[in-house]
């Protein structure tokens, strides 16, 4: 009979121990609970804990050992919380309580505390203050850290000054609040950096503005600027190729900004992300190798075996933690140091460690220095993974014939898929939840990328080593990494190209859905057991087939129409989804050599709302920041029709959308008033403009816009494009009454060419519930949008206006009979 070697849980109290610490940080974030209830809580369990165990004493057979090991468990619930509210607790002078909505002018002092970022626009500097000074007030003492970006001058490229990790600075410029998400797929950016342990932004405009005072560094910290200056320039003097150089200097120093875009998105697509993480690989190769190599050496001079132990161990741990740092101390290498610090450890006091335990024992460590940590991807993806493979590996070695295990290559190889195949389950949860994207093509391609990530990092790492003795050595290393990094990134290039059918392109973000994933991975790993395997399994299909029916028992009684003003800048875009779930899109953003909203904007949330393809798309008029987006989108999504005012336009944006529409036969037509549209059989979209027939050129684009009424049920919503006062003339004059609205997007981004008083008398009387203006617009007042008195006259007819500048998308969510927001920060 076969042992049953499956995880047995309570074997492993570090991760149980992990898991009481995270339960607490989680409910610590989600009610916002003070340290001080926590404490007390935690207090009064380990007090009822120390009287549980003093009556066990006396009773030959009891629960109460039981009973105390829950109440310890409870106990380091309320240790995690109040390390949580403790960390979100920001004491009276640190710079957070010094921002304010807007922006504050100022200079700002203090010492760089992370390595500098440079990128081609922007210069990023994690900042410790030590005191700040308002242009309109006295110098003050705060503390914290604020992220300092220097922009390059627009239209120019940026002169990034010399500055160091450990830089004493003063900064000019302005301080702002932390960037928030600007539309329902964006990244959350501020609240990244909050949980970083950054509370505030600073905006630099000038690099003269960038004024370094002199140094700061501990001698560590000069040893790793240094380490790390001499890694890129030996990195640049010994590898032939640009490429080779790039890809080494991310797997030395978990550097990827130079990276470029696209050969990041190969690397994403495939599922070879993992091998660009400073992680496990990184530090067998550093420190384990060594401390192998260091035994025999030490051996043979006759050292005794307890000191030759000791010293190989503190020489490996000491040049690991010198790499983690030089590496800039992300959470896959502490992970991975702090697992191989456990076993050198455990070898050396001659004690057993199993893996499981040390991975609880890492994630306890960080999560109690940086306890916001557990809500990073990078976090649950490094541990999750390095889980599953622990957990998985045997159940899945088990499936493999002994035949095929007996030659070493071959043996090798299925260990390989093995792990690969136990690091893809154990993450998928987190993949499809955050991205909503994961690829089976890793497995396959993991067969010849790890070894040749392995070739180019240890070629590298021996040319850095001999780089400061021979240069011929170092250049041969160095062309042996490049030949493996050129490998890597051909192997990466030709499984995005052909392996595209194994990836996994859908979001799982119902709660449900998510725990399916994660009970049918547990399930696996408890195959031997039956009784375990069964109740997971079972869970696991409860949890698919309530996901699956959850839509129907929550559908609302009455279908809804939902309309989505994404926040695109200076530009428009919005999205309706019609009661049938057909689906329309109302211009496409901007799109200029700085940034393209179809790409940024609109097709990540058609991603994460499952929405697949888009059914019609109407363009109000032929500018670029209301159909820029558009090219990008045709490529990537199928649509029905794009329909438009039938004007052309001298740019070479618009010739490139006609190319396109034509080269993948897109039917294409204009619309004027008159016309009338029935997307959905609850759902009717008269055109009121522009003017059938009347000979507008490019100079009038504006008041050549569609300008269409939708309406559903009682509720009509009015898009005018970007009319102005001769276009709104007309639609006053021909349809007065007719224009009334609940919702209107209004025209020309709120500017004092539009929205004239008889046009915005005719749109608000008698509204519904009182009417809804809503202001596409970008930030910094740009051309002087939206203008004040046109705001002004909005809301002197009892109009509700919201600006996207200021609120970031609108979306709203109408029966028919009422209209209501939507929140979804």
């Amino acid at each position: 009979m076969r042992p049953d070697s499956s995880v047995q849980w309570n074997a492993y109290p570090a991760g149980w121990l992990a898991g009481a610490l995270a339960v607490g940080i989680v409910l610590a974030h989600a009610t916002g609970t003070g340290p001080l209830v926590w404490i007390v809580g935690g207090g009064s369990l380990l007090v009822m804990v120390a009287l549980l165990l003093h009556q066990a004493r006396h009773r030959l057979v009891s629960g109460l050992p039981l009973a105390a090991t829950t109440v310890v468990a409870l106990a380091v619930v309320c240790a995690g919380g109040a390390r949580q509210s403790a960390f979100q607790t920001l004491p009276a002078p640190h710079v957070a309580h010094a921002v304010s909505d807007t922006a504050i002018a100022g200079v700002l002092y203090g010492h760089v505390a992370d390595h500098p970022v440079v990128q081609p626009r922007q210069l990023r500097l994690t900042v410790a203050v030590d005191a700040w000074q308002p242009a309109a007030g006295p110098i003050r003492g705060v503390t914290g850290r604020v992220q300092a970006t220097l922009w390059a001058p627009w239209g120019d490229s940026l002169r990034a000054p010399a500055v160091l990790h450990g830089d004493q600075v003063a900064l000019q410029g302005t301080l702002e609040p932390l960037p928030r998400r600007r539309n329902p797929a964006d990244f959350d950016y501020g609240a990244f950096l909050e949980r970083q342990g950054v509370h505030a932004g600073f905006t630099i405009r000038d690099s003269a503005a960038v004024v370094v005072q002199g140094a700061d560094r501990s001698w560590l910290d000069g040893l790793i600027v240094e380490l790390r200056r001499y890694v890129r320039t030996h990195i640049a003097r010994a590898v032939p190729t640009d490429d080779g150089q790039v890809l080494l200097t991310a797997l030395v120093l978990g550097d990827r900004t130079a990276l470029d875009p696209d050969t990041r998105e190969q690397f994403r697509r495939t599922g070879l992300m993992h091998l660009l993480a400073v992680s496990g690989l990184h530090v067998l190769l550093v420190g384990m190798v060594l401390f192998q190599v260091l035994g025999p050496v030490l051996r043979r001079l006759r050292i005794p075996w307890q000191g030759a132990e000791a010293g190989r161990a503190v020489l490996t741990l000491t040049l690991l933690g010198l790499y983690m740092l030089v590496a800039g101390a992300s959470v896959s290498v502490v992970r991975a140091v702090l697992m191989a610090t456990l076993l050198i450890g455990g070898l050396l006091l001659q004690r057993s460690a199993h893996t499981l335990n040390t991975l609880g024992v890492a994630a306890v460590v960080l999560l109690l220095v940086r306890p916001t940590q557990l809500f990073d991807v990078g976090f649950q993806l490094s541990f999750t993974a390095v889980a599953a493979i622990v957990t998985l590996q045997p159940r899945l070695r088990e499936l493999l014939p002994p035949a095929w295990l007996e030659r070493p290559w071959v043996r090798a190889s299925l260990l390989n898929v093995v792990v690969s195949v136990g690091a893809v389950l154990g993450t998928l949860p987190v993949l499809l939840y955050h991205f909503g994207y994961t690829s089976w093509a890793g497995i396959v391609l993991n067969l010849a990328a790890i070894p040749l990530t392995a070739g180019t990092l240890l070629a590298g790492l021996l040319a850095l080593a001999v780089g400061g003795v021979s240069a011929v050595a170092a250049q041969a290393f160095g062309a042996s990494a490049d030949l493996c990094a050129r490998l890597l990134l051909w192997i990466t290039a030709q499984g995005d190209a052909w392996l595209g059918f194994l990836a996994i392109d859908r979001f799982v973000t119902a709660p449900l859905g998510v725990a399916a994933l994660i009970v049918g991975t547990l399930a696996l790993a408890q195959w031997p057991r039956p009784r375990n395997r069964w109740r997971l399994i079972g869970a696991a299909l409860f949890c698919l087939v309530l996901t699956a029916w959850w839509p129907v028992i929550q559908h609302d009684r009455d279908p809804q129409l939902q309309l989505l003003f994404f926040d695109v800048g200076h530009g428009d875009a919005a999205l309706v989804r019609l009661p049938g779930g057909h689906t329309l899109l109302v211009d496409a953003g901007v799109r200029d050599r700085f940034v393209d909203h179809g790409q940024r904007t609109l097709l990540p949330h058609l991603r994460r709302a499952g929405i697949r393809t888009i059914d019609t798309v109407i363009i109000s008029h032929p500018h670029a920041d209301h159909f820029g987006g558009l090219s990008t989108l045709l490529r990537s999504v199928p649509v029905g029709r794009v329909l438009h005012n039938g004007q052309t336009y001298p740019s070479d944006l618009f010739e490139e959308k006609m190319a396109v529409l034509d080269s993948l036969r897109i039917p294409h037509a204009s619309l004027a008033a008159g016309d009338t549209l029935y997307l959905d059989p609850s759902v009717r979209i008269d055109v009121l403009a522009p003017e059938p027939d009347h000979p507008f050129d490019h100079t009038q684009a504006n008041d050549a816009s569609v300008v269409f009424r939708l309406r559903y049920g009682q509720v009509r919503v009015l898009f005018a494009g970007d009319a102005e006062k001769d276009a709104e003339g007309f639609l006053v004059s021909r349809y007065d009454s007719l224009l009334q609205s609940d919702i209107v997007k209004v025209g020309h981004h709120g500017s004092r060419t539009s929205s004239t008083e008889a046009f915005v008398e005719a749109v608000s009387r008698d509204a519904m519930q009182g009417a809804l203006a809503v202001v596409s617009v970008g930030g910094g007042r740009r051309y002087g949008l939206p203008n004040q008195e046109v705001l002004d006259r909005w809301q002197a007819h009892e109009t509700e206006v919201m600006i996207t500048r200021d609120v970031g998308a609108v979306w709203l969510s109408t029966d028919g009979t009422e209209v209501r927001s939507v929140e979804w920060r």
